[in-house]
């Protein structure tokens, strides 16, 4: 008897196994729909918290004080996602009869949940898809960022905190035309940036990758920052490429949303890359290299009164 072990029928354990799993599936099941029915709670109290035509006019509005210039949005909504933001577009100044200086299809912001129930929107990172800007340069070499930003922006004009996670854009494309000496037309596509560091009066940290030309056969990828509050754009790593060739831009753009511009520009590479510009950018061809490799050049002064000096070149 001392040698009898005693074990369950095969049938008996495979039983309590089919059980097990089917309690299992039943508080998955149970979870679930608790999940839907307070996800759907959520939605019905931010829409009665938040409506989203008020929610919408409350956005635009916001825009327009803290931009200085026009705006419109399709809707705006608030759910368990965070803000919805559909078919928002902000016009050149001071209206959209100048021109649509920003077009956004759509734009997920995400929020904060507790602040929502004491009617504040605390906002966390925003995503927006597929942006569009068009960036103009005027004769007078007035530009689409002159006065962009309201001197004292923050929450009193926008409905929502300012973004204390950052913003990712995706798929985007930028327009530049430029009147202000040779005329130029640049475009840039699959634009994806990242941008950090949005508390209010800190500089912003920007990194972005896009394709420019007309196939997109230049690459280009950078990181720098924007200071908004000192109104001075710094370039740490800039580098233009093309197969095996590059080309690495550094410097500074000083009062970048003033007409008075001033450039302070260093660029190294292959020469291969900076003929390449040349076609797009015009104003680069104003120096000659003649048969040199690599080439170095500096690029000061305002828009109107660029200073381009080729500081070094390399032949075969």
């Amino acid at each position: 008897m001392n040698n009898c072990k005693w074990s369950p029928s095969p049938g008996r354990a495979g039983g309590f196994r089919e059980q097990g799993i089917k309690n299992i599936f039943r508080i998955l099941s149970l979870l679930f729909l608790l999940v839907v029915v307070l996800a759907g709670l959520f939605a019905v109290t931010m829409r009665a918290v938040f409506p989203p035509r008020q929610l919408t006019m409350m956005m635009v509005n916001g825009i327009r004080g803290f931009t200085l210039r026009d705006a419109s949005a399709d809707r705006v909504t608030i759910g368990w996602r965070g803000l919805q933001i559909a078919g928002l577009a902000i016009s050149e100044f001071p209206n959209f009869k100048a021109g649509t200086f920003i077009s956004l299809p759509h734009c997920t912001v995400t929020v904060r949940l507790l602040p929502l129930f004491r009617q504040r929107i605390v906002a966390g990172e925003a995503v927006l898809d597929s942006p569009r800007v068009e960036v103009k340069f005027r004769r007078d070499c007035s530009s689409s960022f002159d006065n962009l930003f309201s001197p004292s922006p923050g929450a009193q004009y926008l409905p929502v905190s300012l973004l204390a996670g950052g913003v990712k854009a995706t798929n985007g494309s930028i327009a530049l035309y430029s009147e202000c000496g040779p005329r130029y037309a640049l475009d840039a596509r699959h634009v994806d940036c990242d941008v950090r560091n949005t508390s209010p009066g800190s500089p912003l940290r920007v990194r972005c990758a896009a394709d420019i030309g007309r196939n997109g056969e230049l690459h280009i990828d950078g990181c720098g920052s924007i200071d908004i509050r000192d109104d001075r754009i710094t370039v740490d790593r800039l580098v233009f490429s093309s197969g095996a060739a590059m080309l690495t831009v550094t410097g500074s753009i000083s009062h970048f949303m003033k007409k008075g511009r001033l450039f302070d520009i260093h660029a190294a590479g292959d020469r291969i890359l900076l003929d390449r510009l040349t076609e797009i950018l015009p104003f680069v061809s104003r120096v000659q290299f003649g048969a040199s490799k690599t080439v170095s050049l500096s690029i000061s002064g305002d828009a109107e009164n660029l200073k381009i000096i080729a500081e070094r070149s390399e032949g075969d």
